[in-house]
């Protein structure tokens, strides 16, 4: 690498850090992913995904379209996928991933790639705990550039780190529905059965089925236990 490249790299990463060790919500992750976006060859397009749970969504999306990912969550393409399958840890480059393969399963969904030109690009994916992200950049340029590659390799662990705090720091709504979001968000606010019953339009029974429905989703013992699975907060409050 020229001693240029080195100077930019360096100059591109410093700036980078400095803007994510302020970032303290997902609109600031999102910010963040926007301006690294910039420093990347141009077309190129950069999402990070999470899968908690049964759940899969983008934490930050910029440029990718909302037909392919609507169509890759509908589907379970992660369950094919090889990118998100891929190994974990390290640079992943799409295009020796999604190669001509004998699987049908595998070759449809290379089909589908390739319809939406989605067959050269880079990832960088972790599971850490029961949170799976991927970071991935598509596009031929950014998969054919060192400088970018080395940015990711730099870079990824940290927005990992960064990302699996924010989701931590909300709540696990897997399994619920949109009464069940209500409901919990009335309750996590501090109101009373009675209370939540006449926000909602609904009877004391039916909130407190529904909690306890929630309870069940979550194995936890009473609310209080509840609430503390919902957001991860420890049960050994001496570690406090």
């Amino acid at each position: 690498m020229q001693i240029s490249q080195i100077g930019r790299l360096t100059e591109h990463l410093l700036a980078l850090l400095e803007t994510l060790v302020r970032v303290d919500d997902m609109d600031g992750l999102r910010q963040f992913v926007a301006a690294w976006n910039q420093l990347l060859p141009g077309g190129t397009r950069v999402i990070l995904a999470a899968q908690r749970g049964g759940s899969l969504y983008a934490l930050a999306n910029v440029g990718w379209s909302e037909q392919w990912m609507a169509g890759y969550a509908r589907s379970g393409a992660h369950e094919r996928d090889p990118v998100w399958n891929g190994p974990q840890g390290k640079l992943l480059l799409w295009s020796r991933l999604l190669s001509v393969s004998s699987d049908p399963v595998r070759r449809k969904f290379i089909q589908a790639a390739a319809n939406n030109n989605m067959l050269n690009g880079v990832s960088w994916v972790e599971q850490r705990g029961d949170v799976r992200l991927a970071l991935s950049f598509a596009g031929v340029e950014v998969e054919g550039d060192p400088l970018s590659q080395q940015l990711i390799e730099a870079l990824a662990p940290a927005v990992m780190d960064v990302a699996l705090r924010l989701i931590y720091q909300q709540p696990d709504l897997s399994g619920l529905d949109k009464r069940d979001c209500h409901i919990l968000q009335r309750m996590l606010d501090g109101l009373g059965d009675e209370d939540i019953a006449g926000e909602v339009g609904v009877s004391v029974r039916t909130v407190r089925d529904r909690i306890n429905k929630i309870r069940g989703l979550h194995a936890a013992r009473n609310r209080i236990d509840l609430v503390r699975r919902l957001f991860n907060i420890s049960a050994d409050l001496t570690a406090v």
